[in-house]
This record gives structure tokens, sequence and C-alpha cells, in this order.
């Protein structure tokens, strides 16, 4: 029997405005009033997920920054991940020396050195407030002194691979010593994301799921990207989107529609559906 969802964010319970279908999110609460929990497991700061979590009207566990944080819910944290000093230093100097955006994360706040705006479109809360965002921003020639100050721990660092493609970003960091036991994935077609060694979504379902007291062969897993490959392909129920890479689709034990469409409630129908068969 199922007993855990979880759901990738962008590309996935998140259609192309940024939103969640009104299908979706009562299919959501139909699947938890069953029992089943829901959780969310993105590469988004844990101030993003609240913000869908509560837009859903669910209180439930959360998995952040690519499972860099776990949250029991809304206001516990079960285990946090953060990147060593030394090696955010070191990806800041190689960001530069390739002439490359970057920016990072804690678990609320976006640090970068200057304002890009299409890195941090996905985050605003309403167009019309004046551009509130779900996470607090800070702009600094030396974000990681600022984070610093702040006593804050880097969780996710991201660099735009605008000169050459993802692949070669992650063999050169790969290349460099003491970068070697990071864990870096793409969740999108342009940006590198880093994290902890020890950090995969996956890895962070097992921790989250074992403090719950469900055992791994009922978990079920929906996702898109590469980020979300080994969840998807470890869960009892793998879940790729119709919009997912190839790769995502291929270790998948189904392709729904797509994040435009009602992907999450054919899922949510599936899990169902396995469970009065159990």
């Amino acid at each position: 029997m199922i007993k855990l969802f979880v759901l990738d964010l962008d590309g996935t319970l998140l259609n192309s405005n940024n939103d969640i279908s009104k299908e979706n999110i009562e299919a959501l609460n139909s699947l938890s009033d069953t029992g089943v929990k829901i959780v969310f497991a993105s590469g988004r700061v844990l101030t993003s997920l609240r913000y869908y979590m509560n837009k859903i009207n669910l209180k439930s566990s959360m998995i952040a920054n690519n499972g860099a944080i776990i949250a029991i819910d809304e206001n516990n944290i079960l285990k946090r991940y953060d990147i060593e000093e030394n090696k955010i230093e070191r990806l800041i100097k190689f960001s530069n020396e390739n002439n490359m955006y970057f920016h990072m994360y804690d678990e609320d706040t976006f640090y970068a050195r200057r304002l890009d705006e299409k890195r941090i479109h996905h985050l605003i809360i309403d167009e019309n407030l004046g551009k509130k965002y779900q996470v607090d921003l800070v702009f600094s020639e030396n974000p990681l002194k600022i984070a610093m100050q702040r006593k804050r721990k880097i969780l996710k660092f991201q660099i735009t691979a605008n000169n050459m493609s993802q692949e070669e970003v992650v063999e050169r960091l790969k290349q460099i010593e003491e970068l070697s036991d990071l864990y870096m994935t793409f969740s999108g077609f342009s940006t590198v994301e880093i994290m902890n060694g020890k950090v995969n979504k996956y890895n962070s379902i097992l921790e989250l799921s074992d403090f719950l007291g469900i055992n791994k062969n009922e978990i079920a897993a929906i996702g898109d990207f590469d980020n979300d490959i080994e969840m998807i392909e470890n869960a009892k129920l793998g879940f790729a989107m119709g919009n997912a890479r190839d790769s995502v689709k291929e270790i998948s034990d189904y392709v729904v529609s797509s994040n435009n469409s009602f992907g999450i409630k054919e899922a949510v129908e599936k899990i169902k559906e396995f469970n009065r068969n159990a």
C-alpha cells in the first residue's frame, strides 16, 4: 500500500504559470483524505514550499533544496545539510573565472551579486502586489560575506551554464579536488544545482519516511527532470510527467499527462487503484 506520495514542483505540480490547477488540488486533498501523506520534494527553498503547501490547504512534511532540508512540518526541521564555507568560496571563484552568473540559498533567502529577474521570476507571489516574493532577496558584491554575517549556512549553490553545457560545467567542477564530493544535478536546461555530497531527494525521502515509520516500498513519487530520477526510480510507484525528459520517462512505471493538464490527478487515481488492490 502507498502511504507517502512525493511530488516535485516545477514542471510537475506547478503549471507553466507557476500555479496549481483546481483539479489537481482537489485530487491531492482527496488522496490525503484516504490517509496518504503528501510531501513536496523540490529544488526550491523551504519558504517557497510552504507557500505552495498552504495553497493546497495541506499541512505536511517538505524536502527543500533538492534534499538539503528535511522539514517535518511547517515549523520543525528534521535535518539540514549545508555546503562547507571553503567549498562555497571555491564555487564562487570558479563562477567568476568562467564569467558565469551564480546565486545561492539558505532556507529562506536568495543571495546573488546582482539582480537577474529571470532567476527569481518563479518566486513572485503576485505581479499585482508590487512583486512580492516567496523568499528574502540579498544582492551584494560579496553575498557569502552577508550570509556569514547573518550566521546563515548555504544549502544550495546554482551556476548558470551560459557559455558551456551543463555536463561540461559538472565535469570541470568534479576535477577540482575540494569539490569532487558535492552532489550536482539539473532541474532546468541551463542551471547546475550543487548541494552537500550527502544530499539528493531520494536520500532525504528515506530519512523522512524512516522518521514517519513508512517503509520504502510504501512510497510513490512523481517528477519531470534529472533531479527527480533517484526518487522515481526507487519508488514503489514512479511517475513521469508527460513533459518530462526522456531519461525520466524511461525509468518510471507510468507516464501521465503534462503539468499543464491533469497529470497529478491521473497519478492520484493510479495510487488509489493500487491501494484498493493491495
